[in-house]
């Protein structure tokens, strides 16, 4: 083209769900599919060759306007909007990260049953605790894509290994525990709070426990997004210990940190979690809730020996 010139004035007039629209001097106004300021320098370098080797602007303007783009080159797939789920009872519905608010939304929402508000707010600000660091962060954050369809329940199940937590029912009403390590019933439990005093105790062989514990999450610090993993092991594990590996794939999951706080965490559930008791209790007892952490004393050995509620049978 030598001694050819083409020059344009262009104003960008504004984008629509990745579309660009812009308006240009003897041309009229322009449509673009492809997204990114880099694609209109692009789209006028080719009607200017288009231009120069006598294309009609008409026939121009169309195919830009049908052209998508490179296949997974800022490829436009989908708005994902999301949901927003209110955080207290009554409240204005916002978008959040945490788990232990969406696990509320879908039992008011979906199984349009009642939540006890002041322990989801408890839990809420467990889950949602600023870690000490730098740089500081939230101890649970997740990005959640609900990309098949399962029961309600069973995305509960699956939030609660998310947020740490336990579900209970009381009085016409789902509360939630936030795991801790202190407790959280408001008394002991000793013999005279059990059926004839009698507990059954199942011990587990730690010797067959993982001594590694990897968990996979999505790493979204750079484009594309990624699958790593976070570790943590026992000291020894390999040499003077058996190596063995328990692997966890959690892609709601977004920080290495976080991810390898859950490693931890589940590393020495195995580890520290090896007794298990069952008892019949007198009213009393009823008030521990799943989740809660309380001490048993016990002539058997136990002297306020913590433990946590896993599970609670209906009342006889």
């Amino acid at each position: 083209f030598s001694g050819l010139r083409i020059g344009f004035s262009l104003t960008l007039i504004g984008t629509v769900l990745g579309e660009m629209f812009a308006s240009q001097r003897g041309l009229g106004s322009l449509l673009m599919s492809a997204i990114g300021l880099h694609n209109v320098e692009n789209v006028l370098a080719a009607f200017a060759a288009g231009l120069a080797c006598g294309a009609s602007p008409e026939s121009m303007r169309e195919t830009v306007a049908n052209f998508k783009g490179v296949e997974h080159r800022i490829e436009f797939v989908a708005e994902i909007k999301g949901q927003k789920i209110a955080q207290t009872s009554g409240g204005t519905p916002a978008y959040t990260q945490n788990g232990v608010w969406f696990i509320a939304w879908l039992i008011t929402q979906r199984l349009q049953e009642s939540i006890n508000w002041a322990s989801f707010t408890a839990a809420a600000t467990a889950s949602g605790d600023t870690m000490v660091g730098s740089p500081a962060e939230k101890k649970r954050i997740l990005g959640l894509t609900l990309d098949n369809e399962q029961s309600v329940t069973q995305w509960i199940s699956l939030l609660l290994g998310y947020t740490g937590c336990a579900l209970w029912y009381d009085n016409g009403e789902w509360g939630i525990t936030a795991e801790t390590a202190t407790y959280t019933a408001p008394f002991s439990v000793t013999e005279a709070l059990m059926k004839d005093g009698e507990i059954d105790v199942q011990s587990r062989n730690v010797k067959n426990a993982p001594t590694v514990v990897r968990i996979w999450y999505t790493n979204t610090s750079a484009i594309p997004w990624r699958e790593e993993y976070a570790e943590a092991s026992l000291p020894g594990a390999g040499s003077t210990l058996p190596y063995l590996l328990s692997e966890v794939r959690m892609p709601a999951i977004q920080r290495h940190s976080h991810a390898y706080r859950e490693a931890y965490e589940q590393l020495y559930d195995y580890q520290l979690g090896d007794l298990t008791a069952s008892f019949v209790t007198r009213d009393q007892g009823l008030k521990i809730m799943p989740g809660d952490v309380f001490p048993i004393t016990h002539s058997i050995g136990f002297s306020a020996k913590p433990f946590r509620c896993v599970s609670m049978p209906e009342p006889v």
